[in-house]
């Protein structure tokens, strides 16, 4: 049985500012997270296709040869190749306060994965480079806990061992059979109003998809893609560009069936630094985003 993911590396500020789309994470940062993180998930020994701009080539490949991954194809990739991104450049450039996000990037996750799955793998995923990082996991999960020091440029902050291991995408596809993956956040970070006044009501959903991971079985996978573009079709013809995370959540509630789903409340987690309200007593009333692995039984 065959597994494949596909992800991608883009920066354009590199200069330490707060530029969107992300407003909380400098610049830097990001740059470090992206970079180190793709090595952690190198290890799960699955072919990873990694797209990227030609000015973080240089260093990806140099780090990725530094650890001797071999199983990352990186490939470098203009954006505007992709299906959607001249369409919501020309919207981003017509209503300049209106649309301040990277759409191209998070749309062109659906384009990378419908040309994947021309390869038939039986499972298919995209995975964002930065996903192993402490800000989602907490310090038990980490090879070196004693090293974490929340230094962006200290490569320890990004080895979480213990959840991007060989097994980690075996346990998601027994979890997810021959369905789509659909984890959910409580918290709601996209107007939900505007999804369903384009796509037409469904009501309020408990939870909106989150882009991290998505993908599942082949059988799920054209009719996913297609659902998608027509949803895109629409946004572009309404000129209203939503993040794909709304899209999805859209597909997701109006065909449950075709998924399997997992619903969290917060990103927080007892080693999340920074903000006292963050108590044992108020995590035992959340479900922690890192509790998935639980969910998947990859403990």
């Amino acid at each position: 049985m065959e597994t494949r993911l596909v992800s991608a590396f883009y920066f354009d500020n590199y200069g330490g500012d707060q530029r969107p789309p992300y407003h909380l994470h400098s610049a830097v940062a990001r740059y470090h997270r992206y970079l180190y993180s793709i090595v952690q998930l190198s290890k799960m020994n699955l072919p990873i296709r990694l797209v990227c701009g030609d000015n973080v080539y240089d260093a990806l490949t140099i780090e990725l040869q530094h650890n001797n991954v071999k199983n990352v194809e990186v490939e470098v990739r203009d954006l505007d190749s992709f299906k959607y991104s001249k369409k919501i450049r020309d919207l981003k450039s017509k209503y300049p306060d209106k649309f301040n996000f990277y759409h191209e990037i998070d749309w062109a996750k659906l384009d990378l994965l419908n040309e994947e799955s021309k390869k038939g793998a039986d499972y298919l995923y995209w995975i964002d480079c930065g996903l192993s990082h402490r800000g989602l996991w907490p310090n038990k999960y980490a090879k070196n806990p004693k090293e974490l020091t929340g230094f962006s440029h200290n490569i320890e902050n990004y080895k979480f061992d213990k959840i991007f291991t060989p097994d980690f995408f075996k346990h998601i596809n027994n979890w997810v059979g021959d369905k789509l993956i659909n984890i959910k956040n409580r918290q709601f970070f996209h107007p939900q109003d505007q999804i369903n006044r384009i796509f037409g009501d469904l009501g309020a959903p408990d939870g909106q998809t989150i882009g991290g991971i998505l993908g599942g079985h082949n059988s799920k996978l054209e009719e996913f893609l297609n659902e998608f573009d027509s949803r895109a079709d629409k946004c572009i013809s309404d000129e209203y560009l939503l993040n794909h995370e709304g899209i999805l959540t859209h597909m997701a509630t109006s065909k449950p069936e075709n998924y399997k789903s997992w619903l969290f409340t917060t990103w927080y987690h007892e080693n999340t630094g920074g903000m006292d309200w963050i108590t044992p007593e108020w995590l035992e009333t959340q479900v922690s985003f890192y509790e998935f692995v639980k969910e998947i039984e990859h403990e």
